[in-house]
């Protein structure tokens, strides 16, 4: 890959630019996230109590999958949240912790592709790399960082594109990793609604990865 002379000046730029938001997202973060329910988990603590009660085992599969806000199943959200009341005091941070998980695994396939997309050229590989943590971090996501309900898109964006990589891969597609993708995708679809677009494009996917 052939580079201009305003790459490595553009590449400076996106790395002071992600460096300057992922520190904004972590201030925001430490000084507002909640330890309590907030907005729309309150509707997920009768599910908590029940869980609290009589053990995770009498609550049936239809609650678990029932829908949220008329569309999202966030069955893996209340999983976390049922876990994080009885074992961590309620204070949230299993599902802060979703978040961060899911926002480094997607930190980590960005930083794959780019290196893969800039074949080889480091400078170029900077560039697209922190031009995709300059996205994950913008400030337009505040928001969606400090609500922890809102980690179930973190979870099903994060999970769906491991899915996608696991089958596009250079490395070839095995059953193993088949199975895996597919458990993913099951995990992104339980998270929120973003996920279910996840098993529209398995199928593009695996059609690529037939055709390459």
């Amino acid at each position: 890959m052939k580079t201009s002379l305003l790459t490595t000046p553009s590449a400076l730029l996106m790395i002071a630019l992600a460096a300057l938001f992922a520190l904004a997202q972590w201030q925001f973060f430490a000084l507002f996230h909640p330890h309590l329910p907030v907005r729309d988990t309150f509707r997920i603590l009768a599910l908590v109590e029940t869980a609290y009660r009589d053990g995770i085992l009498a609550i049936p599969l239809a609650d678990w999958l029932a829908p949220h806000a008329g569309a999202h199943r966030i069955a893996l959200t209340r999983l976390l949240m049922v876990l994080d009341y009885q074992y961590l005091g309620g204070l949230n941070h299993l599902l802060f912790a979703s978040t961060v998980t899911s926002l480094s695994l997607l930190a980590l396939l960005y930083a794959r592709a780019s290196a893969e997309l800039a074949n080889g050229v480091h400078v170029a590989t900077l560039l697209y790399g922190a031009t995709a943590l300059a996205f994950l971090t913008s400030p337009s996501l505040l928001w969606n960082l400090v609500s922890p309900v809102n980690a179930s898109w973190y979870c099903a964006l994060a999970l769906s594109a491991l899915a996608l990589w696991l089958l596009l891969h250079e490395s070839g597609t095995t059953l193993g990793k088949l199975l895996l993708a597919l458990a993913c995708a099951s995990l992104a679809a339980c998270s929120n609604f973003a996920g279910v677009v996840s098993w529209v494009l398995l199928p593009v996917a695996l059609a690529l990865r037939g055709s390459a």
